[in-house]
């Protein structure tokens, strides 16, 4: 299969299209590529019987559930960050804590729903995986998408060096990253949602577990690119990547000591989800089973913010529900979600060590190539073409051009 996959990649990038455009660039190779070699390795997977799932459809919507929305928001984010900011000023580093925090809430509200949806609610599958610990599989994602978050904050920031290193334009990001980033391990972004949302918006604990892997996954980043240093250096270039990797470093440090002090110190403001009784769950199932258009889903959303919740906890008798045996499925169900989301019941489990390695790998990889993709390619990133000759976004991206080996500074 990994033969198979290298083939495949080899023959897109390998193909050329004419002096004018020369060969795919990443979109074309990696990304239709990507999808070509998922569908061929489904379809040898199934003659082959390579991989047998133990449930296909959990595992048809987990996989690219795991992996899809990470890597392609990476890829938008990253891409459009980069477009922007060569038509707008250094100022624009302001927004990008905001983007990330985005692209991390929606990554993570993908992935929480559709696991609790195709596995936390579904009786028959978690029978089928009962022998092992498939919150491993939510838990890797969750840290994956803080190390490839922290990633692309890295390449965005060294791009914009490696396009001009005669200022310390660095600075921006990084500093309202530290500000932004403190804030939201704090609680205060969590709070602020609630209020908003008249209480609806709550932590879950998939939210406060992605708080927590941020103490772990955002310094793996600076490993390979560490290295990109060290051969910048030794071309003898003025190191602002250099400084720019001990700001970020320090910064990272500066938002773990920050956000460890303010939880030592129980100073940290996240709010508290509401907790139910099965009776409560029971009237939801039944009010939302009376509305012919009201969801299951929509009966969980109400789960926070009910007025008559808040009768109950006045002390409000709770008015007895007879339940028949289809409804009775449905409590189960909405039970387990809320217990997946709000319980205090440990629901991911520890990562094994190939997880960790998954995860750091996974955005190791792709933060040195989008490095190198938006920096006008590696001779750029490595310093030996101190002046670029084309910016990276035309080409590359799209078309790939092919250096003259005479002159590696030509953009092809």
């Amino acid at each position: 299969m990994i033969a198979l996959f290298f083939s495949l990649y080899a023959a897109f990038f390998s193909l050329y299209l004419g002096e004018e455009y020369q060969h795919p660039g990443f979109v074309l190779a990696y990304g239709v590529g990507h999808i070509i070699a998922i569908v061929v390795g489904e379809a040898v997977g199934q003659i082959f019987r390579v991989l047998t799932p133990l449930d296909e459809r959990y595992a048809s919507k987990m996989g690219p559930c795991t992996l899809g929305p990470a890597l392609v928001g990476f890829f938008i984010g990253t891409s459009g960050y980069g477009v922007a900011r060569r038509h707008s000023g250094p100022w624009l580093g302001v927004l990008m804590p905001f983007m990330l925090s985005g692209y991390e809430l929606l990554c993570l509200h993908i992935i929480a729903s559709n696991f609790s949806a195709e596995f936390v609610q579904e009786k028959a599958v978690r029978r089928k995986y009962c022998r092992d610990n498939q919150g491993v599989v939510i838990s890797l994602a969750i840290a994956m998408i803080h190390a490839l978050a922290e990633g692309a904050r890295l390449t965005l920031i060294l791009v914009d060096i490696a396009h001009d290193e005669t200022h310390l334009d660095f600075l921006v990001p990084i500093c309202s990253g530290v500000v932004w980033n403190a804030t939201v391990r704090a609680g205060y972004l969590d709070r602020f949602a609630a209020l908003v949302t008249c209480g609806w918006r709550t932590p879950t604990n998939s939210s406060l577990l992605l708080q927590k892997v941020k103490y772990c996954m955002g310094y793996p980043r600076f490993f390979a690119v560490a290295a990109i240093a060290l051969a910048r250096l030794c071309t003898l270039n003025e190191e602002f990547i250099g400084w720019a990797l001990l700001a970020m470093f320090a910064a990272e440090i500066l938002e773990d000591i920050i956000s460890l002090a303010l939880e030592r110190l129980d100073l940290r403001v996240h709010p508290k989800p509401r907790q139910i009784t099965d009776e409560e769950v029971e009237i939801m199932v039944a009010n939302a089973t009376k509305s012919s258009h009201e969801s299951l889903a929509s009966s969980f959303k109400q789960i926070v913010p009910k007025a008559w919740l808040d009768d109950q906890q006045a002390g409000v008798p709770i008015p007895a529900v007879n339940l028949s045996k289809e409804l009775k499925p449905k409590c189960w169900k909405l039970r387990a979600a809320f217990d997946f989301a709000y319980g205090d019941v440990d629901s991911f489990g520890q990562l094994p060590f190939w997880a960790h390695f998954a995860a750091i790998a996974v955005a190791q990889f792709h933060t040195v190539l989008f490095l190198i993709i938006l920096s006008n390619g590696l001779n750029y990133v490595l310093g030996f073409c101190p002046e670029s000759g084309y910016n990276g976004i035309g080409r590359a991206l799209v078309w790939w051009p092919v250096t003259d080996p005479e002159d590696l500074c030509d953009g092809g």
